[in-house]
């Protein structure tokens, strides 16, 4: 079932990205990043046509953006139910960082509508080490073990180009 929802409703109704994680950082931890507008349509705020304002408060001053408005302060019903829906992904289902794309009718969590989420790209790529630790706390399966194996041997190749075969 699928239905039309629209962020250009009104002054109280926007859409917007969020990412899980701050992708500028090397936290894993769960933080909001991303950009939204009040009153206008997702395919705006891809194409860079609007000004667009951050999530939370804290990429709101890491961006030297004052005394703008973020979600987190503006909108704070709104944001919640972004974070738990995020936390519900991340921690819940064991997912890896997510892009979540929204729209919200009205600045109630009611209003809210979470149009897609994908795992979110990766600037840097996670080390062996990384990826095992977070296999071994989600649980194995075939697929993820024959990529484990093959990011052993390519770890244990790499070590001994670096340092010379023992």
């Amino acid at each position: 079932v699928q239905m039309m929802v629209y962020g250009n409703l009104g002054p109280r109704s926007g859409t917007g990205v969020v990412l899980t994680r701050n992708p500028a950082g090397r936290s894993e931890s769960l933080q909001l990043w991303g950009d939204f507008v009040i009153q206008d349509q997702g395919d705006d705020v891809v194409s860079g046509l609007v000004e667009t304002f951050p999530l939370s408060e804290q990429q709101r001053c890491s961006e030297a953006n004052g005394d703008g408005l973020s979600l987190e302060k503006d909108f704070p019903a709104i944001y919640e139910a972004l974070a738990a829906y995020a936390r519900s992904l991340i921690v819940d289902y064991g997912l890896f960082h997510q892009e979540i794309e929204f729209t919200f009718e009205r600045a109630e969590p009611g209003g809210l509508y979470i149009l897609q989420t994908r795992d979110a790209a990766v600037p840097q790529a996670p080390t062996t080490r990384t990826t095992l630790a977070k296999s071994a706390r989600r649980g194995c399966n075939p697929r993820l073990r024959c990529c484990m194996r093959f990011l052993l041997l390519h770890a244990a190749a790499d070590w001994e180009r670096t340092h010379g075969a023992a």
